[in-house]
């Protein structure tokens, strides 16, 4: 997982006397950012801050109220997760005008998206020390933003502690003066972080506030990719066409196309044999060239990722349109993150009837909301195509890094140094070049390749001494993101317009690639035989193609496929996880003194397990395509075996007994729960069900209490509440199956079967035992006794009804009934002494005559 990371501060709110304050938003804070609101006053009483405006959504988690007189300092912090866009700042209230109320929000991505975004929160009360001491904070998992926020009364700066970040200090002379500092430090593993401190020279009067920003957590396949997956595209642009679409499967808003190049079958013309490519909508792309020919095309290839807002955060298409006169020209995008975003070139299409490689070549640039197209010398018309891309933040394990690199060829290569990432998780991503060259491909092509972690290289075929330019984006993906290291070369055509290389297997759904161009050792060269692109064929095979076969050239390619997703672990002991695969979002947590490990946790959904304990603790397989949760507490041995849901399946094993309790497996299509209280041994058999089932096994007893399955396509519940042996057989039932149990000696049921209701209930000191009981309508058996009962056979075509005028059954002795079967309605009510029965699974009362 890759930290949250401080993004920005608005401006400061104050007022010098008044009761309200609103403070200014932060610049680029975007969907799924985290907002802290602090707030500070000087006051005399002890009233509290509020929100009196657009307080919706805001969270409180810090209140200080300090009331010294004129000395007194009231402080509070909200928090807010922004979705979709960033709202309308809040107003901060406080009744009690005094010399001053101040407030400043805070920005901050990568946090988790649902839940308290914060853990191990301290804070202070007023303090007056000549040296700021911030709050130590606690984590219970790595990878954590740990905030300290200083609120002085003074505006005396001063400078954070030793490792530490300061994001912003803000302060003012305005009423009694005050000043906010914000800092911050990355947090690898869980633990406790350290107070910071500050000095401010002379003894000043502040509050301290320190917390945990949580990271949020990638997801899997699924998660990174839509149902359009990743696709391979090649359109031919026909001889009398200046344009051509290929039909894809339907893709998200943030799907994004990378350009791998393109081949012209013409030979001197750049408007025939230039091309570039966008996506039109959700199930068009389209390639385009400025004219049309009657005998030569152009090939435009791409891959198109339907990446998901788990990968990207937004993609927006554009183009830059330069007149023959024009060296550079502008487009305006929307605000994007600098820290998480890359431009990339699509291709271009120039109006030009001869090569010049000057005017041809474009290279793309970007500040804030402008994107800029510039080329070594006019002459030709151009358009130019580019996609800006917008990573999620917890996609990357690094800020994205970007680069211009002018260079003279006189050698045939140069190095850029980077800061430092994994190859193995980090990708190019190629924004245009230029070179001052007018015909030599030699000199006027390049390439790049990640060298290594710290280093790209870029080079020409031949030295020239010719003016270069090469323009980049580096790109490392979180670990779990990717599904293996990136795989990278050069594939050469020598003599020949096709030629392959063998990678290791990636899956072609879930396989991107860049194309990082191309070089040559043509001195003088045609389209046709100079243009190279690049595709994946197959899992294993890179090819690299061109119209001509004349002179030799190199492509430079990468290829990376995305996984399943990581896990987190953290604890004091040994921690162990087998596979942890998630097409959603799947988090493992650990946490305990003793040794814990975890099987195969897979879900299509969310897939969390937590696990406390003092002992051992050990989980089987859990899957669901829902959501699928564990927990586990006590201070005996817990296991789990598989549980298995296509809806929710969450299983609850809260433990508080001293002794071993073991469930089995738990499946089903809706819902389903299991929980274990006791002190005794417990075991649960299959619980299945189609529609929800719920298994409540409250045991309060000291001896053994076992369920067989139990299966409904409705609802099925059991629940047990005895201290002797207590057994059910199976139960089915399309409607409603519930069974009761109470009693102190032995109960046994046989199969009821219902398509209407079916309902059994048993209350007795003996043992009572009932036979099939079958109907197509309701059928309810109801049994009171303290000695064996039997009813004969009851029948009608029609209605039956058996009442106490027909067969009521009343004594001491033994009352049998075989099979009672009715086409409408059939009840059966056996009574064996005089008293007043309530039975609660219906809610009523029954009541035997005393006449019987």
């Amino acid at each position: 997982m890759t930290a949250p990371a401080f993004r920005s501060v608005g401006t400061l709110g104050e007022s010098a006397s008044g009761t309200t304050v609103t403070p200014g938003a932060p610049s680029g804070a975007a969907d799924g950012d985290v907002l802290i609101l602090a707030s500070f006053s000087h006051a005399d009483s002890d009233t509290a801050h509020t929100l009196s405006a657009n307080a919706t959504g805001w969270t409180k988690f810090v209140d200080v109220v300090y009331d010294a007189g004129t000395s007194g300092k009231n402080w509070a912090f909200w928090w807010y997760r922004v979705s979709g866009t960033v709202p309308t700042m809040p107003t901060v209230s406080q009744s009690d005008p005094d010399t001053g109320l101040y407030a400043q929000v805070a920005a901050y991505s990568g946090v988790k998206t649902s839940g308290t975004p914060y853990e191990g929160l301290s804070n202070s009360g007023r303090q007056s020390n000549a040296t700021m001491t911030g709050r130590a904070v606690t984590t219970t998992g790595g990878d954590r933003l740990v905030v300290n926020v200083f609120s002085e009364g003074d505006d005396v700066t001063s400078t954070p502690a030793s490792g530490w970040t300061e994001d912003a200090e803000t302060g003012t002379a305005t009423g009694d003066d005050a000043l906010f500092a914000w800092d911050s430090i990355v947090r690898a593993t869980a633990g406790t972080e350290g107070a910071p401190t500050r000095s401010v020279g002379a003894a000043k009067t502040y509050l301290t506030a320190g917390f945990a920003l949580i990271p949020a957590v990638g997801g899997g396949p699924t998660g990174y990719l839509g149902s359009g997956n990743v696709q391979f595209v090649s359109i031919t642009i026909p001889f009398s066409g200046t344009s051509a679409t290929a039909t894809i499967n339907a893709v998200g808003s943030t799907a994004i196309i990378l350009s791998l190049g393109w081949e012209g079958t013409q030979a001197n013309n750049p408007s025939f044999g230039e091309g570039r490519v966008t996506l039109t909508n959700s199930t068009t792309v389209t390639a385009t060239r400025t004219t049309s020919s009657a005998s030569n095309t152009c090939i435009v290839k791409c891959v198109v990722i339907d990446a998901t807002t788990n990968l990207v955060k937004s993609a927006q298409f554009k183009t830059i349109s330069l007149s023959s006169t024009d060296l550079s020209n502008t487009t305006t995008i929307d605000p994007v993150d600098a820290n998480t975003s890359v431009l990339h070139c699509l291709g271009w299409n120039v109006a030009g009837s001869s090569n010049n490689y000057k005017i041809q070549h474009h290279a793309l640039s970007y500040s804030g909301t402008t994107v800029t197209a510039t080329r070594q010398s006019s002459g030709q018309a151009a358009v130019v195509g580019f996609v800006m891309i917008e990573f999620e933040p917890t996609a990357l394990n690094s800020n994205v890094q970007s680069y211009s690199k002018s260079w003279t060829n006189s050698s045939t290569s140069t190095t850029q140094a980077i800061s430092s990432v994994d190859p193995d998780k980090s990708i190019l991503i190629w924004a245009g070049d230029y070179a001052n060259d007018t015909t030599s491909p030699s000199t006027a092509m390049q390439k790049a390749v990640l060298t290594n972690g710290t280093t790209v290289t870029i080079d020409t075929n031949s030295s020239g001494s010719i003016a270069c330019l090469y323009n980049f984006f580096v790109v490392e993906f979180a670990s779990g993101v990717l599904n293996g290291p990136v795989q990278r070369s050069t594939t050469t055509l020598s003599g020949v317009n096709s030629n392959t290389s063998t990678i290791n297997s990636v899956d072609t759904t879930k396989a991107g690639m860049t194309f990082l161009r191309n070089t040559s050792n043509a001195a003088t060269g045609f389209i046709n035989n100079v243009r190279s692109d690049v595709t994946l064929t197959n899992g294993t095979t890179v090819t690299s193609s061109r119209s001509g076969v004349t002179s030799n050239v190199a492509t430079s390619w990468e290829v990376f496929e995305f996984s399943s997703g990581a896990s987190p672990i953290t604890g004091t002991a040994s921690v162990t996880t087998d596979n942890a695969s998630a097409v959603g979002s799947a988090a493992q947590i650990f946490t305990g003194a003793g040794s814990v490990s975890t099987g195969d946790a897979s879900a299509s959904g969310s897939a969390t397990e937590t696990f406390t304990g003092s002992t051992s603790v050990t989980t089987g397989n859990a899957s669901a395509a829902g959501s699928a949760v564990e927990i586990f507490t006590g201070t005996a041995s817990v296991v789990t075996g598989s549980t298995t849901a296509t809806g929710s399946a969450t299983v609850t094993a809260n433990v508080t007994g001293t002794a071993s309790v073991t469930t089995a497996n738990a499946t089903a299509s809706g819902s389903a729960a299991e929980r274990f209280i006791a002190s005794g041994s417990v075991s649960t058999a299959n619980t299945t069900a189609s529609g929800s089932a719920t298994t409540t096994g409250s045991v309060t007893g000291t001896v053994a209490v076992t369920t067989a399955p139990a299966t409904a396509s409705g609802a099925a519940r059991e629940i047990f509440s005895a201290s002797g042996a207590v057994t059910t057989a199976n139960t089915t039932a399309s409607g409603l199956a519930r069974e009761i149990f109470t009693g102190s000696a032995s109960v046994t049921t046989a199969p009821a079967t219902a398509s209407g209701v079916a309902r059994e209930i048993f209350a007795g000191s003996a043992s009572t035992t009932t036979g099939n009981v079958t109907a197509s309508g309701s059928a309810s058996e109801r049994f009171i006794a303290t000695v064996a009962a039997t009813t004969d056979a009851a029948a009608a075509s029609g209605t039956a009804t058996v009442t106490n005028s027909a067969q009521m059954v009343t004594g001491t002795a033994a009352v049998t009934t075989e099979d009672a079967t009715a086409t409408g309605s059939a009840f059966a009510l056996l009574q064996g002494f005089e008293e007043v029965f309530y039975i609660p699974a219906d809610d009523r009362t029954y009541r035997v005559p005393a006449d019987l």
